[in-house]
């Protein structure tokens, strides 16, 4: 019913005494409606930290599981080629990335990475540096190495994000002389 009689209100928004003709301000609502908002994305983003922390915790304690210096966490499911991929080196790999509760956010193949450029979360990009060519993981990215608080697309704030990855083709770096 509101937005029925805002499209009917006399006048544009832009007029001094638009709002007057309503029983709450549409000014008033967009403020009440931010505030909200507002609220709730602070709110999810607590929740998913403590989430965050507890899955991390119990995750390093596993057998299987490896933690680099940044907090990446990680599973080799196979090496691939002795030597690892380097920045700089281009990479093709095909990923699965699904949050903690199992929900695929995305999948499929980058042709054509260039290891330690800009263009990949951070996580991600340290991930693929941990197997060589026909390698395979699983790498557990904490929030502060993908998209931290801000979250995105989808993505709720401070969400670990679970990415299966394998290194399909590698071309090491040659510097040009």
């Amino acid at each position: 019913k509101g937005m029925v009689d805002f499209l009917k209100a006399e006048g544009t928004p832009y007029d001094p005494d638009f709002g007057d003709q309503f029983k709450v301000n549409p000014n008033d609502m967009q403020r009440i409606l931010n505030g909200f908002i507002t609220k709730k994305q602070t709110y999810n983003a607590a929740l998913n930290l403590a989430k965050e922390k507890a899955f991390l915790a119990k995750n390093a304690l596993k057998e299987n599981v490896d933690t680099t210096e940044t907090g990446l966490q990680y599973t080799i499911i196979a090496e691939g080629a002795a030597e690892k991929v380097a920045v700089n080196d281009t990479v093709t790999v095909k990923y699965k990335g699904s949050l903690i509760d199992g929900t695929v956010f995305d999948e499929g193949e980058i042709p054509g990475h260039v290891s330690g450029s800009r263009g990949l979360i951070t996580g991600f990009d340290e991930g693929i540096r941990l197997v060589g060519e026909g390698g395979k993981a699983i790498i557990y990215i904490p929030s502060e190495l993908a998209y931290g608080s801000r979250g995105n697309r989808g993505i709720e704030p401070n969400s670990v994000l679970i990415f299966d990855i394998e290194i399909v083709k590698v071309n090491k770096f040659v510097p040009a002389e």
